[in-house]
């Protein structure tokens, strides 16, 4: 959002590995401009530490890149927000994080 323009990444990392597109679309580019969306970012520790959370409190397991934006709201990233609804999923994952 601060180019003004999408930009070029290149994501690395756990979360990033099911995220990871290199460039945002130009109608993704449009639609989250016209409602002043805004990234944050967040570590693959703080990822973990969210897959984690969802599964000790609901027993829901996650894969990373669902569990991204819990991860961002945990660390106080989301601000300005009177609701959230974040859509978790668990289809690119496994239970071995379970024991970890």
């Amino acid at each position: 959002a601060q180019a003004g323009r999408p930009t070029p990444i290149h994501p690395v990392g756990l979360a990033a590995d099911s995220l990871g597109a290199s460039l945002l679309g130009s109608n993704g580019w449009t639609a989250l401009s016209a409602v002043g969306a805004v990234s944050v970012l967040v570590t693959d520790d703080e990822v973990r530490r969210a897959q984690l959370h969802l599964w000790d409190t609901f027993r829901l397991i996650t894969e990373p890149a669902a569990a991204t934006p819990i991860a961002a709201l945990m660390a106080g990233r989301v601000e300005g927000a009177d609701s959230i609804a974040v859509v978790v999923c668990g289809a690119n994952t496994t239970v071995d994080f379970v024991g970890h």
